[in-house]
């Protein structure tokens, strides 16, 4: 008697369908060994390509986008300003004076644009700069103010407490004192003055507040013009209360003996003259 077993359904159905799938599996990878194989012929390498690379690369294109659109559009441009705090000036020579006309609000520095300003406009004593987007600018100045009218043989000017020329003198300012320069020296807007007789004045009109005019000249300093003609010299604000002091004495004195009298000098408080 034969005992040997034939093979059951379940067990050929269940060959078939492995062999089957090694089939499919070979065929699968003999497609893709020729595609992979001309790739690296080509010197071509492929790059595994994820979701998440895909998602990064979109993002870097749309930031570019961005980026170029805030650099390019004009909407983000500046053409004019909102200006306070101008008096002899213009709106329009601050905003020229800050150099923002017509660039990026991106490429602005509000330090360097008030550094623009100062430098500009010598009248200007503050600036302040405010930077808002799309394309809003703010600026905000203090003017100097004239406290000197500075007058020599060739001109006459403003002059701010430090002694900077602010404009020509056009006559606005009454109330301010006056430094008559015995020279011919010519001044220009920024220029600055020396800076002694000014304070020398200044201290003297303390002193004396009746005399709004001083007279200067370099090798001597400050000196008055007294109505009866005499010339007081005083130098500079060394001193210069004693100076004051005698001055006053000698002009009793002089008045006491009705001497005539041309110069007073009192720069060297240990010897004061007068002839």
């Amino acid at each position: 008697m034969n005992t040997k077993q034939r093979p059951t359904n379940r067990t050929v159905t269940q060959s078939t369908m492995a062999a089957r799938r090694r089939t499919r599996r070979n065929r699968t990878y003999n497609l893709v060994l020729p595609f992979e194989g001309a790739l690296a012929r080509a010197g071509v390498q492929a790059l595994p390509w994820s979701f998440s690379r895909v998602l990064a690369a979109g993002l870097l294109l749309i930031s570019l986008a961005v980026l170029t659109w805030f650099f390019v559009d004009t909407q983000f441009y500046v053409y004019e300003a909102t200006v306070s705090g101008v008096d002899r000036l213009s709106a329009e020579q601050v905003f020229r004076a800050s150099g923002a006309n017509e660039h990026s609000i991106f490429f602005l520095d509000g330090g360097s644009l008030t550094q623009n300003i100062l430098a500009a406009l010598p009248g200007v004593r503050e600036a302040q700069v405010a930077i808002r987007m799309p394309n809003l600018l703010t600026l905000r100045i203090v003017e100097a103010e004239a406290r000197f009218v500075w007058r020599s043989q060739v001109g006459s000017w403003l002059l701010d407490a430090d002694g900077n020329v602010l404009r020509a003198d056009d006559g606005s300012e009454p109330t301010a004192l006056t430094v008559v320069d015995l020279s011919a020296r010519s001044l220009n807007l920024g220029d600055r003055v020396p800076e002694s007789p000014l304070l020398t004045a200044t201290a003297l009109h303390r002193l004396l507040p009746e005399i709004r005019t001083f007279q200067y000249a370099d090798a001597e300093g400050v000196s008055l013009a007294d109505a009866r003609g005499w010339k007081i010299l005083i130098g500079n604000a060394e001193q210069l209360e004693h100076k004051v002091a005698t001055m006053q004495a000698i002009v009793r004195q002089v008045a006491l003996e009705n001497r005539p009298v041309n110069l007073i000098d009192v720069r060297y408080t240990g010897s004061p003259y007068y002839e």
